[in-house]
């Protein structure tokens, strides 16, 4: 293209030394003709711009993260001359077009169209733009060169992976279903201790909080735990997509391959999505629902975390599981707050984190921190 410009101011410079120094019909003529090269450029790019249309359409509506899908884009003239060097970028953070060499130049004939039938896969979950991201027009002598984005974009709402895991590192999954821990709220002669800020006041001895006038805490023992506890704080660390995105998509993935482990074991299993929303998990038949109520998490930068935990210690099972497993973006000073009450509780905790945990393992004690590298495969890292 400098090239191509090159050449025309050199010829541009010529007719003028023509009209200068020679005159005539022809000098005159030539540089009419060079002076009106890039105006005829400019118009031919701005005609293209005003009927080139695109089509392009995704076959499935279901869509989940790593999947291969069927997709369709058609280049369409739709004025009465000929359109050449048109180029498509598609978008390429979050989704892949397979096949297609976006560096390739179409040739439109009037009133004609070429589709490309091939496929489409999404990277993460989430909402993002897929598809033909931008068009750049180059005219026909080569002279200017014009880029804009796509008008009407392809936006999807991808759907977490289902990632089939053996087994967790460092937990083995099976002592879950039949360890022991020494909670029993029920007996009538239990030891107690005076209250901590943050204990469960499900806990509170009333009869010896009387007597004693001050709070008195049962201190439990004895009663067997009942199944696990999956919680998915929903908070948005970032504004920024590039970054959101692929982080959420990884806790969320984490989730259900945890899920699914659990339900393919037949271990109960209460997942804390919202303020107001757990899921129950028994059993394979149970999955499949809980896997669509994970998917339709919403993450927000203004969710209120600690509304969230409360009303897990005060109205969920969480302090009577056997053991509770986080998935986070970050790990903030609310849920550290939250795993202190679940040691005191004998609840073992898992804290899987998408990010560096070095630090929070060497200030943690009995319970385990797990880092969750946003692009490595899940069943390496889990």
């Amino acid at each position: 293209m400098i090239r191509n410009r090159l050449i025309w101011l050199f010829l541009f410079g010529l007719s003028l030394v023509g009209i200068s120094f020679y005159g005539g019909a022809a000098s005159y003529g030539f540089f009419f003709v060079v002076l009106f090269i890039p105006l005829i450029s400019l118009l031919y790019l701005f005609v293209v711009y005003l009927t080139f249309k695109i089509y392009q359409r995704v076959e499935k509506g279901d869509i989940m993260a790593g999947e291969t899908t069927p997709y369709y884009f058609t280049l369409q003239n739709e004025g009465f001359t000929g359109f050449s060097s048109i180029r498509v970028v598609f978008f390429s953070t979050f989704s892949k077009v397979l096949s297609i060499d976006d560096k390739r130049e179409y040739e439109l004939y009037p009133r004609a169209g070429i589709r490309k039938d091939t496929f489409l896969v999404c990277k993460y979950r989430g909402e993002y733009e897929v598809g033909i991201k931008r068009v750049e027009i180059t005219d026909i002598f080569r002279l200017f060169h014009w880029s804009y984005r796509n008008k009407e974009t392809v936006r999807l709402q991808i759907k977490p992976a289902i990632v089939r895991l053996n087994n967790l590192k460092d937990i083995d999954v099976d002592v879950l279903s039949y360890r022991d821990s020494n909670i029993n709220m029920s007996e009538p002669d239990l030891p107690v201790r005076d209250y901590v800020s943050g204990d469960d006041v499900r806990l509170i001895h009333w009869k010896k909080t009387a007597t004693a006038g001050n709070l008195m805490m049962r201190t439990v023992t004895g009663e067997e735990k009942q199944g696990i506890s999956i919680v998915v704080p929903a908070r948005r660390v970032s504004e920024d997509e590039f970054e959101f995105i692929p982080r959420e998509n990884r806790v969320l993935e984490a989730a259900v391959a945890t899920t699914l482990l659990f339900a393919e074991r037949n271990i109960p299993a209460d997942i804390y999505l919202t303020k107001d929303e757990t899921v129950s998990v028994r059993n394979l038949e149970s999955f499949n629902f809980a896997y669509e109520e994970i998917a339709k998490v919403n993450f927000d930068t203004h969710f209120n975390e600690d509304a969230f935990y409360d009303n897990m210690l005060y109205s969920g099972n969480i302090a009577r599981s056997k053991m509770a497993f986080f998935f986070v973006c970050e790990v903030t000073e609310s849920l550290q707050i939250l795993i202190e009450r679940l040691k005191r509780e004998n609840v073992a905790v898992a804290c899987y984190v998408v990010g560096d945990t070095t630090n929070l393992r060497a200030d943690s004690q009995g319970v385990r921190y797990i880092g969750l590298p946003v692009d490595d495969k899940l069943t390496e890292v889990m």
